[in-house]
Order: structure tokens, then C-alpha cells, then sequence
């Protein structure tokens, strides 16, 4: 897969300060002030994790921006209280943007399953990827959430970061539609896919129509439904299985399958066919 490209409107977007600030800049804070440029050109790019990751940006972008104001009022009054501040709070931000960095420079590059692909050559690889593709992007959709809570709470940048009043509410909102729309777009391809394994036996594409079209029930189903936590382990739940079905899916319609008879029986057999359905329908 390709390095997927950034929107320049969107970048400059979740940059800009906040209606009403003047930016300020100090040699001091310049590190800061790249990383949160990279970072955010990765964010622009992100195809999953987008909501909670565009929050992210534009808290870590507030602190940087009180903390440039704390530094002029230091200069400014002599106060020490303001020197205190951004003296902490320097370092505490440039430590969460560069763990923050390791994820977004991987994660730019990620859409529905690992790009790194499979080893066609290796059944083993097939299943290696699938598992490797799930825990990624759990992995990092949890970091991402964790950073944007510690830029929240964090004592170092307190006064420095206006949190929305109905934060948690907003941010729990922010992770559903993202996990929702992720599960959307693994569902959507899967119909694609659904006609290019048939390979002249119509129970092929049905196999793979039942999984999708259950998987789908749970998605409209969790749409209609209030927010629980029970909604959210489901919601999990149904993004793994449809990474795994769609992954198959993309193993089953390539050519090469057709020169592994082991490979072949295992993707095509009714096995884990009914498996997957079985999880979709839970």
C-alpha cells in the first residue's frame, strides 16, 4: 500500500489556534512545535481512529499555545509562577508527542488490515497476518485514546488545555463513530469481494454474503442502540471478526490461491465460514 497523502486543509485546520489566540513562539518551545507538525501531517492522512485522533492534535496544539503564552507572561511580569508552569510543562509535552509519534508514523499508512500483507507462500503467514492486523490496531487505537486523556489530566498542563464541558461525553462519542464507521468500511468492500470468490460455485459467494450481511445487522443494530459498555465489547467483537472475514476474502480472490490446493481448502471450506457467521450472529 501506498503512503497515503495528507489533506492540506485539514492539517492547517487542526494547527491553527483557537478562535481568539494569539500564537506566540519561543526558541523553547520549537521541538514542540515539529513534532506537533509532523504528527498532525500524519493525523491528516489517518483513514480509522480519525475522530479521537483530531482531538488529539488540537489538545496537544492548545498546549502549545498556553504554554508560549505562560512563557511571555513570565517574561513579561518576572513571575515565577508562569515560569514554574511552562518549565513543566515543556518537557511533559515533548515525552507524550514523541510516544504519541511511534503510532501515528505507522498507523498513516493503515487502513482495513496490516499493509505489511502476508506471505503467500506460507499458510501459516495467513493467519499470523490477521492476528498481527487486530492487534495493531487495537493496540494503537488504545494509545492514541490514553494519550488523548493524559493531555486532558495531566497536572503539567493544567489551565493550559480548555476541555469541552461534556468532555467524556464528546470523547465517547468521538471512539463509537470511529469504531462504527471502521466497521462500515470493512463491510463495504466484503460485498466487492463477495462476487470474486465465487470461482463458479455460488455457495462460495454465499458463505461470505451471510458473514457480511449478519456483521451489517450487528452494526444497524448497534447504531439504534444506546451506549454501554456491553454496546462497545460488541461493537470489538464484530470489528474482529470482520477484519478476519475481509482479510480471508482478499486471500481467497487472488489467482495464486488456486496453486495451493491446503491453502485453498482452507479458505474456501465451510469451517471457518460457519465460524464467522456464527460470531456475526452472536
Amino acid at each position: 500500500m501506498s503512503i497515503t497523502e495528507s489533506s492540506p486543509t485539514l492539517f492547517y485546520d487542526l494547527l491553527a489556534p483557537r478562535p481568539g489566540v494569539a500564537r506566540n513562539s519561543f526558541p523553547a518551545t520549537d521541538l514542540i512545535y515539529k513534532l506537533l507538525h509532523h504528527i498532525a501531517t500524519d493525523v491528516s492522512s489517518f483513514r480509522r481512529n480519525c475522530q479521537v485522533s483530531y482531538r488529539l492534535i488540537e489538545y496537544a496544539r492548545d498546549v502549545y499555545d498556553g504554554i508560549n503564552t505562560r512563557i511571555l507572561q513570565a517574561e513579561e511580569s518576572g513571575s515565577w509562577e508562569h515560569y514554574d508552569a511552562y518549565n513543566q510543562a515543556i518537557p511533559a509535552l515533548e515525552e507524550v508527542l514523541l510516544s504519541i509519534m511511534e503510532v501515528t508514523e505507522v498507523e498513516r499508512d493503515e487502513y482495513l488490515v496490516g499493509s505489511a500483507g502476508y506471505n503467500p507462500d506460507l499458510i501459516e503467514s495467513m493467519a499470523g497476518w490477521i492476528e498481527q492486523s487486530i492487534t495493531d490496531w487495537q493496540k494503537r487505537r488504545e494509545k492514541i485514546r490514553n494519550v488523548l486523556d493524559k493531555l486532558r489530566t495531566e497536572e503539567a498542563f493544567k489551565d493550559m488545555v480548555v476541555a469541552a464541558e461534556d468532555y467524556e461525553h464528546e470523547v465517547y462519542d468521538a471512539r463509537v463513530h470511529d469504531d462504527q464507521i471502521f466497521l462500515q468500511n470493512l463491510l463495504t468492500p466484503l460485498e466487492d469481494n463477495k462476487r470474486r470468490v465465487e470461482r463458479g460455485k455460488s455457495q462460495n459467494s454465499e458463505m461470505v454474503g451471510k458473514a457480511k450481511e449478519n456483521l451489517q445487522s450487528v452494526l444497524d443494530l448497534l447504531r439504534a442502540s444506546p451506549k454501554t459498555v456491553f454496546e462497545q465489547e460488541l461493537l470489538d467483537l464484530a470489528i474482529k471478526c470482520a477484519m478476519t472475514a475481509y482479510a480471508i476474502t482478499e486471500v481467497m480472490k487472488r489467482d495464486e490461491i488456486k496453486m495451493d490446493p491446503e491453502l485453498y481448502d482452507r479458505v474456501y471450506g465451510n469451517h471457518i465460514w460457519d465460524t464467522a457467521q456464527g460470531l456475526a450472529s452472536i
